[in-house]
This record gives structure tokens, C-alpha cells and sequence, in this order.
């Protein structure tokens, strides 16, 4: 098998392209300083609970929820509520959890899913049930844990930097002017 890039086609007869050429764009996000308090208070979260982990299988389980949350926390401040909220209300809850219960729990979790509820449902199941697996939480983390649950409450109900940076893009691109033009643009998310 032999693969190429549409750009490296040949031209049509009449000299034209076969596909329209892609552009990437770059958006830098300016990041609030809220935005950017809520992702030290994760990571210093995260170091007080692999610091906290006793055995490998503890380690391994925190370190699965760990990058969940941070991967939700870049995705959405909803995104990351929900699944800290999920991480809350089950840490700690069985610390006698099998090593080999969390790594099937970890193995059989796929976060590639066509449908967003489906998703949702499979990471909060398996936050849950990994969460379990983890010492108890300390004064300080639990102090963390609220600030991070403060923030996700508050700032989910409104766009964070990166929609109101990309809704910006799109009002300059598509509507210059006010005006809608005949520009298109595909955006892919994770």
C-alpha cells in the first residue's frame, strides 16, 4: 500500500487542484487566571496522590484518574465536573480493591466512542470504580478537591477561553463584518 497526500495528486487536465487545500490554524488561547489557578490546584492534587500511593496498583490507579481528570479539566470546566464529582464521591471508598480488578477496569476502557453520552457514562463508571481503589484523601487534598469542585460549578456555566477563543475565529472568519460568507471550516475535537 502506497499512501500520499492529497496535495502530492497530480493536477487535473485543466490544471486545477482535485481537493481544496487544507489550512491548519493555530489558535493561542490566553488563558484566565482563574483557568490557570484551577489547573496548578490539579496539579498539586495529582502530587499529593501519587505521593500518597502505597502499591503498584494503587499508583497505577491513581495515575489513571490523575490524567482523566487533567484531560477533562483541558477539555471542558463541565466535562471536568462531572467527572470530578464522579472522582469525589468514590475515592478512597474500598482500598482493599484487587490490583487486577483495577488494571481490567483500566485495560477494558476505551475512550473512543462516536457517541458523547455513551462516553460519558463509561468514564464516570470507571472513575468511580478505579477511584475506589485509592488511600483515603488527606485535609489538604479534600481542601483542593473543593476548590476544583468550585471551580467547575462556577465556570461550567459559561464558555472557558478556548470556546470563547475558537466562537471568537469563527466570527472573523465566517462573518466578517457581520456578514456570512462562503468560507467553510471543519474543527476536529477529541
Amino acid at each position: 500500500m502506497v499512501r500520499r497526500m492529497k496535495s502530492e495528486l497530480k493536477l487535473r487536465w485543466d490544471g486545477s487542484r482535485r481537493f481544496a487545500e487544507r489550512v491548519v490554524k493555530h489558535l493561542e488561547v490566553p488563558y484566565t487566571e482563574e483557568e490557570r489557578q484551577a489547573h496548578r490546584a490539579l496539579q498539586t492534587y495529582s502530587a499529593l496522590r501519587l505521593k500518597q500511593a502505597t502499591s503498584d496498583g494503587e499508583r497505577m490507579a491513581a495515575e489513571f484518574v490523575l490524567k482523566l481528570l487533567k484531560k477533562r479539566l483541558f477539555s471542558s470546566p463541565a466535562a471536568f465536573g462531572i467527572t470530578l464529582e464522579k472522582h469525589i464521591a468514590s475515592v478512597g471508598r474500598r482500598a482493599a480493591a484487587s490490583t487486577a480488578a483495577v488494571a481490567r477496569d483500566i485495560e477494558d476502557f476505551s475512550d473512543d466512542y462516536a457517541d458523547d453520552e455513551a462516553y460519558e457514562l463509561e468514564t464516570g463508571e470507571v472513575v468511580g470504580s478505579v477511584s475506589q481503589a485509592l488511600s483515603p484523601i488527606s485535609a489538604e487534598e479534600q481542601a483542593l478537591l473543593r476548590q476544583l469542585s468550585a471551580y467547575a460549578a462556577k465556570t461550567s456555566l459559561r464558555p472557558d477561553s478556548k470556546a470563547r477563543t475558537l466562537i471568537d475565529w469563527l466570527k472573523q472568519t465566517l462573518r466578517p463584518g457581520g456578514q456570512w460568507n462562503q468560507a467553510r471550516v471543519i474543527i476536529f475535537t477529541e
